[in-house]
């Protein structure tokens, strides 16, 4: 033992200088690189977020461009809904084509008002339609047997695919002078 001792004290300045570099290793492995590699992530975060900023811009301007354009249509609503609230009548008129495209199996695309007579006793409607053929008959016969009375001023008709056909449809509807 006393040989062993004398071997520590001749090298002990190189036994601890090794036990040194050893504890200083295992410190480096086991706090020194994660943080390393904590803090490596988080900058490479950071440098991936740099790119998405011209992305939030540009959906921020997409957005701003959503709501101006839904405010228009708001402005737009609200005329047409002024003007359907004055005649109820073209409520009602509303409810007898959808019902009829409901029951005929012909899909309403696009209605539109064109003009309304003198003291309200006519409307004219432009209306595009799609569907089989035998449908739009029943469509028009539906209409037609109906508690207005309706012309139908002009029926253009194109084939598609899949025997389907659409069309757009003229017609006026006509009403009792009530004043």
């Amino acid at each position: 033992m006393t040989d062993l001792l004398k071997i520590f004290r001749k090298n002990r300045l190189q036994i601890q200088t090794i036990m040194f570099i050893v504890i200083a290793g295992i410190t480096i492995i086991y706090l020194v690189i994660p943080l390393a590699v904590k803090t490596a992530s988080k900058f490479m975060l950071m440098l991936d977020r740099r790119h998405t900023i011209p992305e939030a811009a540009y959906y921020e301007d997409q957005y701003k461009k959503a709501v101006d354009e839904n405010n228009l249509i708001k402005t737009r609503l609200a005329a047409i809904k002024v003007n359907v609230s004055e005649d109820q009548r073209l409520s009602g008129i509303h409810t007898l084509l959808n019902g009829a495209a409901s029951i005929s199996g012909i899909r309403i695309v696009s209605m539109n008002v064109v003009s309304e007579g003198e003291k309200h006793t006519e409307i004219s409607l432009e209306m595009s339609l799609s569907g089989r053929f035998t449908n739009m008959g029943k469509f028009i016969g539906t209409i037609e047997n109906s508690e207005y009375v309706i012309s139908i001023d002009e029926l253009v008709l194109n084939t598609t695919d899949n025997h389907q056909i659409s069309g757009k449809v003229k017609m006026t509807i006509h009403f009792a002078n009530n004043s």
